[in-house]
């Protein structure tokens, strides 16, 4: 589904683009409800909502999921940012850590993803598209200081 200039929604505290990730990351997590309303950072993650994979579970692997929140139905919603034009290498990223939060810390529900990019390359709308199941959604920030969902 794509979304009409009509749909980008605005916001004043981002103009211009992000210098590195971690602003964006913040940005993104003290503005969850413009990605969907009633998300919020899962657990005690508020101060830097960067969740290390290594501390949960007993299956070690290295990385930070950029943004673990949980939905209005209190399902998992993995967050990945990326402050550059995102291809498929992104997808894989974020299917990855939906898959360790399903097998470590999903006790119930569902888990799906969010990629919030700078720009989305078309062979990752279009990877995206071909697996119309795959939960995810993908939001581009732009120039103008907001965001629009872009599928």
């Amino acid at each position: 589904m794509r979304w009409d200039d009509e749909d980008v929604i605005t916001v004043r505290p981002y103009k211009g683009g992000f210098r590195k990730e971690k602003e964006m990351r913040l940005w993104v997590a003290e503005n969850l409800e413009l990605l969907e309303g009633g998300l919020h950072i899962h657990g005690d993650w508020e101060a830097l909502p960067e969740f290390p994979l290594q501390l949960v579970g007993e299956k070690q692997r290295s990385g930070c999921i950029d943004i673990l929140a949980v939905d209005r139905k209190g399902d998992f919603v993995v967050i990945e940012c990326k402050n550059a034009r995102a291809g498929t290498v992104a997808l894989g990223q974020v299917i990855g850590y939906m898959a360790w939060v399903a097998e470590n810390i999903l006790a119930c529900g569902r888990v799906r993803g969010i990629l919030v990019v700078q720009s989305a390359a078309p062979a990752l709308l279009s990877a995206i598209r071909f697996v119309p199941q795959l939960p995810i959604m993908v939001f581009e920030c732009s120039d103008r200081g907001g965001v629009r969902r872009v599928l």
